[in-house]
């Protein structure tokens, strides 16, 4: 050795980031992403189905904008391009979206039902 070389500061297999709770993570990421996307096909479905009017073609290009927006975070957050703090606002956004769609099913039922 000539001096210049140096040993690795970690020698450990530890993970980067977090504690290795990564079977846990992919259960909730799995179950509410699922979730959402079994909303989303129900609201769609309803409101291409209960009756064809410009208000309901609108709410679906919102709900499917934000769904093509938060997809985009997702593929970034798989390829390694977000901190892995953008984790809790993918959540958050899926949470969002969900509640999107739920609302947008109830509201439709409704009004069909009192016309």
């Amino acid at each position: 050795m000539n001096g210049l070389e140096r040993e690795p500061l970690v020698t450990s297999n530890r993970p980067l980031f977090g504690d290795g709770s990564h079977h846990r993570d992919r259960i909730i990421n799995i179950s509410l992403f699922s979730l959402c996307g079994i909303l989303l096909l129900i609201a769609i479905i309803t409101l291409l189905t209960i009756q064809f009017s410009a208000i309901n073609l609108i709410t679906i290009v919102v709900i499917l904008s934000f769904v093509a927006s938060h997809a985009l975070l997702i593929q970034w957050y798989r390829l390694g391009d977000l901190d892995p703090k953008f984790r809790y606002l993918l959540l958050w956004n899926s949470i969002n979206i969900c509640v999107l769609c739920i609302v947008a099913i109830v509201y439709y039922h409704r009004n069909s039902s009192t016309k």
